[in-house]
This record gives structure tokens, C-alpha cells and sequence, in this order.
């Protein structure tokens, strides 16, 4: 397993952890796909409504969006090393599906995962 599908790992794992995260996330069901160069395929996390995240290996039949990049960039990006909005205007990061979603989710990340 790659650092980046193990930064996704954490970020479930403090999302179903975290009152404060599921009710920052409460309504927002959403699916966010994953295809990291570096990683043994795609994979993606389902965001319940209730605020809860789940891990699941594989390509989701509908996702919200997914990101494109490195395995090491979205550990970097994850970790706060690296901004997601500055790499994904460098091309560095490429974001497919509902791009408007995943400004939810760089609050999110921004706000408790650090």
C-alpha cells in the first residue's frame, strides 16, 4: 500500500472518529474516487450523510469526483506539505467529476486533518 491511499485510510478514520468532523460533513453524501499513480488501482470513500466515511477498494459505479495524481503528491497534499487548489492549477492535480464538491473537502481536510 502506498502513502497515499494510507493518508485516505486516516482521513476515514478520523472523519468516523471526529464528532466535530461528521458534523461538519453531516449532508454531504458524496463519493470521492482515487486513481494514484504508485498505487495498486482506484479506490474511493462513500460520505454518508450522517456524517460518516466509509474505505472501499475498487472503482465506485458513480463517483462525486476523483482525483489524478501521485501517490506521493496526494500524501504531500494530505499532510499539508502541499496545497491541493495550488497543485491542481499547476496541473499538478487533476479533479474530474463535481469540482464544486471537492471544495468541501479541502475545507474539511484543511480545517481537522492537520
Amino acid at each position: 500500500m502506498g502513502s497515499g491511499k494510507e493518508a485516505v485510510k486516516q482521513l476515514v478514520e478520523l472523519v468516523n472518529q471526529t464528532p466535530e468532523v461528521q458534523d461538519f460533513l453531516k449532508n454531504w453524501n458524496k463519493i470521492a474516487a482515487y486513481d494514484l499513480e504508485g498505487e495498486d488501482g482506484i479506490f474511493h470513500v462513500i460520505f454518508h450523510p450522517d456524517g460518516t466515511a466509509e474505505f472501499h477498494e475498487g472503482v465506485p459505479e458513480k463517483p462525486s469526483f476523483t482525483f489524478q495524481c501521485t501517490t506521493e503528491l496526494w500524501a504531500q497534499i494530505s499532510s499539508g506539505e502541499k496545497d491541493g487548489q495550488k497543485e491542481f492549477f499547476a496541473k499538478n492535480l487533476k479533479i474530474t467529476g463535481d469540482v464544486m464538491a471537492t471544495m468541501k473537502f479541502t475545507q474539511m481536510q484543511a480545517k481537522f486533518s492537520r
